[in-house]
């Protein structure tokens, strides 16, 4: 089936088809983030691990070239309860931790994130980090059991200054299995 032509916002002299399903012939519409996916700009990278009471830190270190769009972690937990922080500000450096994969979303693509994602044992804050955003994630009964993050979409989502360094900090309230996932994308206008 064929599709419908419409007007280029940026050229009205162009016109592009609209895809048709192919079932229902109705038009078919992709959201951002599964074009960002399609395009090779989304990745994607966590761990899960045993936590103590104590902070599991993280930063991610943003490249002098690309718009990062990051969202807030999508974090699972037992029991009872952690907080995440996002930091900005920070004198930590890239090369503080070790390095997490960062994983294109399109297995298609060969692009690789411009962004470094790494844990570190170091702490998140000083005098000079600001709290840009804090997300309570309340325990459950079962492993898994509380999730929140990536999945709430734009709403949450924060446009990252370039060639700057964002501490994150996943804190448990008492001994938990806590596994985490960074979820962004990169680009090269705002």
């Amino acid at each position: 089936m064929g599709g419908v032509l419409l007007k280029d916002n940026n050229d009205p002299a162009k016109y592009h088809e609209q895809q048709a399903d192919f079932v229902t012939g109705s038009p078919m519409f992709v959201d951002n983030d599964h074009a960002y996916i399609h395009k090779g700009f989304s990745y994607t990278g966590g761990l899960t691990t045993n936590a103590a009471t104590e902070s599991i830190n993280f930063l991610l270190c943003t490249p002098a070239d690309k718009y990062v769009h990051f969202r807030p972690v999508q974090v699972s937990t037992v029991v009872p309860a952690v907080i995440v922080s996002l930091y900005e500000n920070s004198t930590l450096t890239s090369t503080d931790g070790t390095a997490v994969s960062l994983i294109n979303r399109n297995r298609n693509s060969g692009s690789t994130a411009a962004s470094i994602l790494r844990r570190t044992t170091q702490p998140s804050t000083s005098a000079t980090t600001t709290l840009l955003d804090t997300e309570f994630v309340g325990g459950g009964t079962g492993v898994g059991a509380a999730r929140s993050g990536a999945t709430i979409s734009g709403q949450h989502e924060f446009v990252l200054k370039k060639s700057s360094v964002y501490p994150i900090t996943v804190t448990g309230s008492s001994a938990n299995a806590i596994g985490v996932k960074f979820f962004l994308y990169e680009e090269d206008e705002g």
